[in-house]
């Protein structure tokens, strides 16, 4: 079952990868000024699809600060569509498309297991910057930084790729799962 599950997933990324590949490879980006504050759709958005359920995208349903990202059923929605802003050197910044201006961000100084992931007012801090480990389109963990530097901890659907939609995403301590892998479009 496992195996024919992980077969399954391999080929559903395949077809998403150059489809996703092709869609988000017609406009180039620059790198914000990371002195000022980030201005809203400037750019392409693309979803961001779990590698353990191909159906379960990362959703910011509601456009407002301190509210929940979730997991949700892809739908092609503007909840589901993220723009990728560039710090450095495989740190990104994920900026949804539903709101003006709201950001992929971890509550949670200290990070820990458990700790949720949200929309909040883009800026530039560290809790809204995640360590990709590359910038190759493909499924890759998204570490949460703070004080600008790696935790050790990922973006998770808590309960695992099996747990149902709407899941509020969490960071858990990075352990290579599949609930921990997103597909992700870099500019």
């Amino acid at each position: 079952m496992n195996l024919r599950r992980k077969i399954v997933g391999m080929l559903f990324a395949g077809a998403l990868t150059a489809a996703l590949a092709v869609q988000g490879s017609a406009v180039a980006q620059a790198a914000p000024n990371p002195t000022t504050h980030i201005k809203p759709l400037a750019g392409v958005f693309n979803p961001i699809v779990n590698f353990g359920d191909g159906t379960k995208c990362m959703s910011g349903p509601t456009p407002a600060a301190n509210t929940a990202v979730v997991e949700a059923r892809c739908d092609g929605s503007d909840a589901q569509s993220w723009e990728l802003r560039s710090f450095g050197t495989n740190i990104w910044q994920f900026i949804n498309k539903n709101g003006a201006g709201f950001c992929l961000f971890a509550f949670s100084p200290p990070p820990r297991n458990g700790a949720p992931m949200g929309l909040n007012n883009c800026r530039t801090v560290s809790n809204e910057e995640f360590n990709t480990h590359t910038s190759s389109t493909g499924f890759v963990s998204l570490e949460s930084r703070s004080g600008f530097t790696n935790t050790g901890f990922c973006v998770d659907i808590p309960g695992g790729s099996g747990a149902p939609y709407g899941e509020q995403l969490v960071l858990f301590q990075c352990n290579g799962s599949q609930s921990q892998f997103w597909h992700v479009v870099f500019p």
